[in-house]
């Protein structure tokens, strides 16, 4: 086949070997591979899914996500962590990246170095802010911690 010369083929009407080609009907040669549109689909649907299962990178997990929780509860010591008797935490987000609800309990946190726990006593009401992330090491932190009314009502048996 020869190339097409603008030329000399007139304007809007096709080489004459393109007319020819065009009449003939596509039958595949021989040892020639047409494209399959459905074979395409298939494999592309193949590829996708293939890479949704495909090994996992750090931080596309719902579990590498950092989360930060406002918890309340009572103080029961401030040596070296902050030991809290807290109140529930219902939408706590596990490791494996499911919400885990955590019941109220009491549990001692590291505490971040510019979080000031001085005149805390055992007893005293609080609220804190506590960073989760599974990827951290400690993966939990408190961040602030800020004193509450005395008067202040912990549902610290609470599921």
């Amino acid at each position: 086949m020869s190339p097409i010369d603008p030329e000399t083929t007139p304007a809007g009407r096709a080489a004459p070997a393109l007319e020819a080609a065009a009449s003939e009907p596509l039958t595949p040669r021989r040892g020639s591979r047409r494209a399959d549109p459905l074979g395409a689909v298939v494999v592309a649907i193949v590829a996708v899914l293939l890479g949704a299962c495909g090994p996992g990178t750090e931080g596309d997990s719902p579990a590498d996500e950092a989360r930060t929780y406002t918890v309340r509860g009572a103080v029961r010591g401030t040596e070296g962590e902050l030991t809290l008797q807290h109140e529930a935490i219902p939408d706590f987000v596990g490791p494996g990246g499911e919400v885990e609800p955590m019941h109220a309990m009491t549990m001692s946190f590291p505490v971040a170095p510019e979080v000031e726990l001085g005149g805390l006593a055992p007893g005293d009401p609080v609220e804190i802010r506590l960073r989760v992330d599974w990827s951290a090491s400690p993966p939990t932190l408190v961040t602030a911690v800020e004193a509450l009314p005395e008067a202040t009502e912990l549902d610290l048996a609470g599921r």
